[in-house]
């Protein structure tokens, strides 16, 4: 049977169970339910790095994946889409690692990687479904899945989320903001290393309360380079030359002390990377509100997404953030090896803020 025919068949079948509106049809058809970024994901498989769950969380919006069964009724000719979003990243070809089409007649999004792997989002984005795969690629997925899918899937729901890794410090997470390779991941993994527990990696997706802003958990993962696993371990020397072919290492949580935190938490601070220096690093200071606001406009995730309504959402969002949430500059020192000292200087910092607090609350 063509693959339309069978995706078509099988969301003719699970439209009706929607229809009923019964929860226990759909957690009888899932063979998995998990928690991750503020969504209840029910799934039809087993997903890697992600810990079951027994029972929904009423306060977290519902998402159903589906990587074995085709359930997607979006177009199925390459005129009935037009393309939406183009990847700045080249593939070994020099072709577009990733591009997203948009449905022209549900507005749907058909997410296309250039290796073969294509995820489709629903346009209420309430469901993803994976293309028909092989077994053997489902954990791939999964991986795309837990990274830049639900960035996108986020993002079509209007959830801001920072491009950053965030612990728990005390009862508060704290982000730490940056582009690619300025060390957010290994900023996290050493506050891990010291008894902290992990939040979110690569992805901080926030939520605003009545009187704060919370972070929500991610998955208990942490991706770094070999060379940031080799400072924290103590053996990185600096005449070592990077491999550029090297591949990001799972740093799994919850073993040998590695705690991972599963609870949403208050936002106490965002500390964004500034450049490395020799002299007088590293470094904590201040930014202006304005300063504030561009560094971590520069750095949402999922930002290129071309929606003029979705920019002006985050626009308002992050100005809101940024008057009640300390936003700070930090500058590591060029030595890797001092990454130590960095988080010493957070801490720090973080401490001298609570005093302050409460001295400018008791006069």
């Amino acid at each position: 049977m063509p693959q339309a025919a069978r995706c078509s068949n099988f969301y003719s079948i699970s439209a009706r169970k929607r229809r009923r509106g019964l929860e226990e049809t759909i957690q009888r058809e899932m063979s998995s339910l998990y928690h991750a970024y503020g969504l209840n994901l029910l799934s039809d498989c087993a997903i890697a790095g992600l810990t079951p769950v027994e029972s929904l969380t009423l306060d977290e919006r519902q998402v159903t994946i589906n990587f074995r069964a085709c359930n997607w009724d979006g177009p199925q000719k390459a005129e009935d889409e037009t393309l939406w979003y183009t990847g700045d990243i080249p593939d070994e070809h020099g072709n577009p690692a990733l591009t997203i089409w948009r449905a022209k007649r549900k507005d749907d999004y058909h997410i296309r990687y250039s290796h073969g792997l294509e995820f489709w989002i629903d346009s209420a984005a309430n469901r993803i479904s994976v293309a028909q795969i092989d077994e053997s690629r489902i954990p791939e997925a999964a991986e795309f899945l837990l990274g830049p899918v639900l960035g996108i899937l986020l993002r079509l729901r209007g959830v801001t989320c920072l491009h950053a890794s965030a612990v728990a410090v005390g009862e508060e997470a704290i982000a730490f903001v940056g582009p690619a390779g300025a060390g957010k991941s290994t900023t996290a993994a050493l506050f891990v290393q010291e008894g902290h527990a992990a939040l979110a990696d690569d992805i901080v997706a926030l939520r605003e309360g009545e009187d704060s802003f919370d972070a929500m958990p991610g998955y208990p993962r942490l991706n770094l380079w070999p060379e940031s696993m080799r400072i924290l371990q103590g053996d990185y020397t600096t005449d070592e030359i990077e491999d550029s072919l090297a591949e990001k290492e799972q740093w799994v949580l919850g073993e040998r002390g590695k705690k991972f935190c599963g609870e949403r938490l208050s936002l106490g601070a965002v500390y964004v990377f500034g450049e490395r220096s020799r002299r007088e690093a590293p470094r904590v200071e201040g930014m202006t509100s304005q300063e504030a606001l561009v560094s971590l406009i520069a750095n949402t995730y999922a930002n290129k997404l071309p929606d003029s309504e979705m920019r002006a959402r985050e626009f308002a969002f992050l100005g809101r953030l940024v008057n009640r949430v300390r936003v700070r500059r930090m500058s590591p020192h060029e030595d890797p090896r001092r990454l130590h000292e960095l988080r010493e200087v957070i801490l720090r910092d973080m401490a001298e803020s609570r005093a302050g607090t409460v001295v400018a609350a008791a006069v």
